[in-house]
């Protein structure tokens, strides 16, 4: 565990003091590296923490610079500040200088967003390791969703059945899993090793790719965890404040299983969201939950019914156009239509009956949408 970064240690604390020991500058952005700092940075799949650098002037002056993101380089952390294209006050130039003291606070609502979520991956993840034999290959999150690729190739070696890629079906019970270990409310640990040597001593689901500072997370019992994996993201402390998992879709990809989820707050607000469109579908079809599919698929072949007899309608119309034109037709004669007309491509479905039968030119203009088409043999 590196001391400095505080939200290893707690990643509950909201703010600290520090004191400032760099600064980057260019022209749309500062840089800041601290003594100490609560921002987790960005990695691991989530995004940096975000909140900002409170500095106070020797007038006492205070100067408030929103950290906008903050990320890692060679195991420092930097806390980017955006000018917004306008030069810093010479006052506030004048502060920022190593020494300056200041007092740092996260977006805790943005960082306990990343919480839910990550922790949420790892516990699905371990869900489909057990069940399924499928190894996390790839993990995004962002304003989107989170989308995890999982490897089947490894499937009978881990669970004695070879399974190719995940179904529907599979993704279902997996997610009902899932949640019964957030129901469960189980402890999340967080353990740090100097070693690869000694982090690989836990029952870890996926083999580690680097040696030193390795931070395991591992949900539930210690020596028999519902997951285990080198993580270097910010978790809650039990695995009730996830809340909730919900999948939303499946999809082939590279040769894995994609799929997408989502965990904690955004999965109850979408969830919300299907809801209330499910809920005004009912309302238009005078249905219920149980009947709705049902119903729709009733409307939809009446449509698809209703379109073919438009179809048959239409094609007669054209024909009968065709033959009124062909009877009127005189070289460069002009037909004009307006909204009695379904729309332009009718006049073209008609020009393809006139082709090689018309005396000469003939022009078929639509009115309301200025297009005219030329006829002629």
């Amino acid at each position: 565990m590196d001391k400095r970064k505080l939200y290893q240690k707690d990643a509950y604390q909201k703010e600290c003091g520090a004191e400032l020991l760099s600064v980057r500058e260019n022209a749309s952005e500062l840089s800041l590296f601290f003594s100490q700092t609560v921002f987790c940075p960005e990695g691991g799949g989530q995004s940096g923490d975000r909140g900002e650098a409170v500095f106070q002037g020797a007038d006492g002056q205070t100067f408030r610079l929103p950290v906008a993101d903050s990320y890692e380089e060679d195991g420092v952390v930097w806390h980017k500040v955006k000018k917004g294209g306008e030069p810093l006050p010479e006052s506030l130039r004048e502060i920022l200088k190593p020494g300056a003291k200041a007092r740092l606070s996260i977006d805790f609502a943005h960082r306990f967003d990343n919480m839910q979520r990550h922790c949420g991956e790892h516990i699905l993840s371990g869900v489909l390791y057990r069940l399924y034999g499928a190894v996390n290959k790839g993990f995004h999150m962002s304003d989107d969703g989170i989308a995890i690729d999982m490897d089947f190739s490894s499937s009978e070696e881990i669970t004695g059945v070879k399974r190719e890629r995940i179904t529907w079906e599979m993704a279902k019970t997996a997610e009902w899993e899932a949640n019964k270990i957030i129901w469960k409310n189980e402890p999340v640990h967080v353990e740090y090793y100097d070693t690869r040597e000694e982090a690989e001593t836990r029952p870890l689901r996926k083999k580690l790719s680097f040696d030193r500072d390795i931070s395991i997370v591992t949900i539930g019992d210690f020596d028999h965890p519902d997951d285990c994996v080198a993580c270097c993201g910010t978790h809650p402390a039990r695995t009730g404040e996830v809340g909730l998992i919900r999948i939303f879709g499946i999809e082939p990809n590279k040769g894995m299983s994609r799929i997408f989820l989502e965990a904690g707050s955004r999965a109850l607000r979408i969830t919300q969201k299907e809801g209330d469109i499910l809920y005004d579908l009912e309302t238009e079809l005078s249905a219920g939950t149980a009947d709705v599919l049902e119903k729709f698929l009733v409307l939809q072949r009446k449509t698809e019914e209703t379109k073919e007899q438009l179809r048959i309608l239409l094609r007669q119309l054209e024909t009968r156009e065709a033959e009124r034109i062909l009877a009127q037709a005189e070289p460069n004669a002009v037909f004009h239509y307006g909204e009695e007309i379904p729309d332009a491509d009718f006049l073209f479905r008609i020009a393809k009956r006139l082709s090689g039968k018309l005396p000469g030119i003939l022009f078929l203009c639509h009115d309301p949408s200025n297009t005219v088409v030329a006829v002629s043999n």
